[in-house]
């Protein structure tokens, strides 16, 4: 897997962005440094149009990957689809989970993604 030391700015900027609009609990370095110790994986299409960023769950009775970023052209995510779907059965993944917004469910329902749940966040620390 590669990890960019420095996708170009507009890649960056829409990865800056990806990472506030799913809570702001991590920058582009937490994100970087989750890779290199391996409790990320990261997902650079060709060309560095998209970044992709997955984690494994192991649960009692699944093992999940879950996609909690996605940045970049929707040509260049779902260029990644191959790839990490063949990664997941290759670790034994039951199911692989996604958030994001609702026009990801839109997107994701070609690509046989439904809709399971919704996430609530309450904040406890006023920010």
């Amino acid at each position: 897997m590669n990890i960019p030391s420095g996708p170009h700015a507009e890649l960056r900027d829409k990865i800056d962005i990806a990472l506030a609009l799913g809570g702001d609990v991590m920058d582009f370095n937490d994100l970087c440094e989750m890779a290199r110790t391996g409790r990320v994986q990261l997902w650079l299409a060709d060309r560095e149009t998209a970044l992709i960023a997955t984690e494994i769950i192991n649960y009692p009775r699944k093992r999940v990957m879950h996609c909690f970023m996605a940045a970049g052209s929707l040509p260049g995510i779902f260029s990644l689809r191959d790839k990490i779907e063949t990664f997941a059965r290759d670790e034994d993944i039951d199911c692989l989970t996604c958030s994001g917004s609702p026009a990801w469910g839109r997107l994701g329902r070609r690509y046989g993604w439904r809709l399971h749940s919704m996430t609530f966040v309450r904040n406890l620390k006023g920010h």
